[in-house]
């Protein structure tokens, strides 16, 4: 029960990203803070590790990023500007320096 506490309260400190507009934020956010991106596909269970990686992670470094949270899925328009004003194609999982 624990765990599943955790979790939620891990992913209740994530941004929602949900516009082009919020991306635009991260990106000039980045130039004082590191900002992660986790574009999750719902129906993916590659996604879903990565995402459970990420929870477990979480505090080891949630003080030192900012993270933000991109449903794949329902924001196919979003998802596809951060792919093209990152220069990041779509896999699964995958990151960037």
């Amino acid at each position: 029960m624990l765990e599943i506490s955790i979790r939620k309260h891990t992913m209740k400190n994530w941004k929602h990203i949900t516009t082009k507009e919020d991306v635009l934020q991260i990106l000039e956010d980045s130039t004082q803070r590191p900002q992660l991106i986790f574009k999750d596909s719902v129906t993916c269970g590659i996604s879903a590790h990565a995402k459970e990686g990420l929870i477990n992670g979480f505090h080891l470094i949630e003080d030192d990023v900012d993270f933000h949270y991109l449903d794949l899925l329902s924001r196919r328009e979003v998802s596809n500007f951060i792919a093209t004003e990152l220069k990041v194609t779509h896999q699964s999982p995958n990151h960037f320096d």
